[in-house]
């Protein structure tokens, strides 16, 4: 198959899995953008492979780049929810002393300890085992009954707006009081330079919108703004 016919056929999937599919307009976005990044990274791929390069999968992040991504993804993220009128505060220490490190966290409601966290990691058991990921993590430890729970309930509908599975602690760490909502991604799925960022940006806001949202109904405060505004969700 030529590249040529290739775009061709990805383009008509894409047309064809919209219409028979409901597709929010937020899932269309990075719906555009993955498209996108495969019509620019494919003519490199098949060059390398013609060449006989066996090293042709690159991963999307290279290590030494990971922390300059990472600043870029939640700056991203910030333009993002700004428009909607959403506050997020970097509270990881390499924000505050201006370095660049592998973890951030980021909160957006006050008087409470449920922040998001961005990290790099390499599990070493599960469906990941041995992949370096890029996971976002929404940290709920010790809001067993008045966060975890509520939101548990609603993980469906989180889903269903992402588009995409989270994934849980196991019932044994649980039972700990550690509770966490994630998203995994392995470096080799995520497109490189910007396209990347956009990418990973706009998922990370989404996921802040969706949660935050839940959240606020269940009585967390954001502060002085009040973005989350809108009827309760069902």
């Amino acid at each position: 198959m030529t590249y040529k016919e290739f775009v061709n056929i990805l383009e008509q999937q894409r047309k064809a899995f919209v219409v028979h599919h409901v597709v929010a307009e937020h899932q269309l976005e990075v719906l555009k953008l993955f498209e996108h990044w495969v019509k620019e990274k494919l003519p490199q791929t098949i060059g390398n492979e013609r060449k006989g390069n066996k090293s042709s999968e690159k991963n999307g992040i290279a290590n030494k780049e990971f922390g300059v991504f990472l600043e870029d993804v939640i700056a991203q993220a910030r333009e993002l929810l700004a428009r909607r009128g959403i506050n997020i505060y970097c509270i990881s220490l390499g924000k505050t002393i201006n370095s660049l490190q592998s973890s951030k966290c980021i909160r957006v409601f006050k008087d409470v300890d449920v922040f998001y966290r961005v990290y790099k990691s390499i599990p070493r058991k599960g469906q990941y085992k041995g992949q370096k990921l890029l996971t976002i993590e929404l940290v709920m430890d010790g809001y067993k009954g008045s966060v975890f729970l509520p939101l548990l309930q609603k993980k469906d509908f989180i889903e269903k707006h992402m588009g995409m599975a989270i994934e849980r602690e196991t019932l044994h760490v649980e039972n700990t009081g550690r509770y966490r909502f994630r998203l995994c991604f392995p470096f080799t799925v995520i497109p490189e330079q910007e396209h990347g960022v956009q990418y990973m940006g706009h998922i990370l806001s989404e996921y802040i919108f969706i949660t935050g949202k839940y959240m606020k109904h269940l009585g967390l405060s954001a502060g002085q703004m009040d973005p989350w505004s809108w009827p309760k969700p069902v």
